[in-house]
């Protein structure tokens, strides 16, 4: 049986659901899931203001949380102070399921797209017998969507695999989030463990590292899990409920979409580079994106070169590329812990909203002074041409221009002659 749509998307995650209930409203869709609708493993956390204006604050599970705590085993400490909040991860997925309009949609479970074949003005998927064509194909499977790997469209990519573990019976603080940069001798990646509290004694601990150009199978981390374990205290008579699972995973998509193909969320590696995950940025492109895919499909306008036109929310340019040269100097030094310590202890004295919007990926043009000051103090132009690939020195130079003194400034411009 043939099956006609104006949209098939393909994940039942936020980023699926969120553009569904938006293009539910005026166009015919079926959403596919590998799972059960509306099912996850994955923990999302947020800032209360964005949940609290799309209208989502019945998913909150924990809205007293008002810092992030981030740490270095050796003593280095942030507090990022902000108005964070934990999710209720199904009653989030619900609520994005109720918002769709019941004529225009069609759920489906336990059926994962692995491929599509392209017909006259659309695509059609094959399930058993049936046939499902729509116009356009929205691809939400997020990290590891197999129709990205088909077309081979990531370029060069990063990732934060998750693991974590539900926990009961625990004693930490339900107003703070708390990561901490784990030792890890026999480690050579950033292994950061994690406490998201949902109430007093209910809470989630997770390990995750940060890999350059690979992905860890989660088997590898359960040691590491068991270990963090034995850091807190308050975690030493914690009964586990359930475990929990995912990847950020960050990088180059080739294209965003091929004619009457578009990918959304993880799929698409909206992901900023260096923080940020992609539930927040789903959560701040959906209504935008949605209303844009809307408008293309009632103007016929599938094709890759419309649809490539779509976009996340526009950044400042200046700000993500010193989050970039930021990301690069935090890693160079991952084999040197009390240099990095002493950085991150450095860094965070730059400025008192330093830890807001490096969480909340913006900075502006003080924060960016005051910061590019704090590196230039605490490295030697020639220690940080060795951690800043070459690619980014004029960036830093014509950063420089702007907020360095005129003899600091010539002093990069002679050791860019020696390069």
């Amino acid at each position: 049986m043939e099956k006609i749509f104006d949209v098939i998307i393909a994940g039942a995650g936020p980023a699926g659901l969120s553009l569904a209930s938006v293009l539910s409203q005026n166009h015919k869709v079926c959403v596919f899931d590998k799972n059960k609708i509306g099912s996850t493993t994955k923990s999302w956390a947020s800032f209360r203001d964005l949940i609290e204006k799309l209208d989502l604050g019945d998913s909150i599970i924990n809205n007293r949380i008002e810092a992030l705590e981030f740490g270095h085993y050796l003593g280095a400490k942030w507090v990022f102070k902000d108005i964070y909040c934990q999710l209720n991860e199904p009653k989030l997925l619900e609520i994005f399921t109720s918002r769709c309009k019941k004529e225009n949609i069609t759920f489906i479970s336990s059926f994962e797209i692995n491929t599509f074949q392209k017909i006259e003005n659309g695509v059609e998927i094959c399930k058993g017998n049936d046939k499902f064509r729509a116009k356009l194909l929205i691809d939400c499977m997020g990290a590891d969507s197999p129709i990205v790997k088909k077309f081979d469209l990531i370029s060069k990519y990063s990732s934060y695999p998750i693991l974590g573990v539900n926990v009961k019976n625990v004693s930490v603080d339900a107003e703070k989030f708390i990561w901490e940069i784990m030792q890890t001798p026999d480690y050579k990646e950033l292994m950061i463990g994690g406490i998201m509290p949902y109430c007093e004694n209910y809470a989630q601990v997770h390990v995750f590292p940060y890999l350059e150009n690979k992905r860890v199978d989660y088997d590898f981390l359960e040691s590491f899990l068991e270990d963090y374990f034995t850091y807190y205290p308050g975690l030493k008579n914690a009964e586990i409920v359930s475990k929990t699972k995912g990847t950020i995973l960050m990088g180059d998509l080739k294209k965003n979409a091929l004619d009457n193909l578009f990918f959304f969320g993880e799929s698409a590696l909206w992901t900023p580079k260096f923080i940020g995950t992609g539930m927040n940025q789903i959560l701040r492109d959906y209504l935008r994106v949605g209303e844009k895919i809307s408008d293309l499909i009632m103007r016929k306008n599938l094709s890759e070169k419309y649809l490539a036109k779509i976009k996340p929310l526009s950044q400042n340019k200046k700000s993500l590329h010193f989050l970039h040269c930021f990301e690069k100097i935090v890693f160079s030094l991952k084999d040197y812990p009390e240099k990095l310590n002493k950085f991150l202890i450095k860094i965070n004295s730059s400025h008192p909203r330093f830890g807001e919007c490096l969480m909340r990926n913006r900075f502006d043009a003080e924060i960016l002074r005051k910061s590019w000051e704090k590196i230039h103090e605490h490295f030697s132009i020639r220690e940080i041409y060795k951690m800043i690939p070459k690619k980014d020195i004029l960036f830093l130079l014509e950063l420089g221009i702007e907020v360095l003194e005129d003899s600091i400034l010539e002093k990069y411009r002679m050791h860019l002659k020696n390069l």
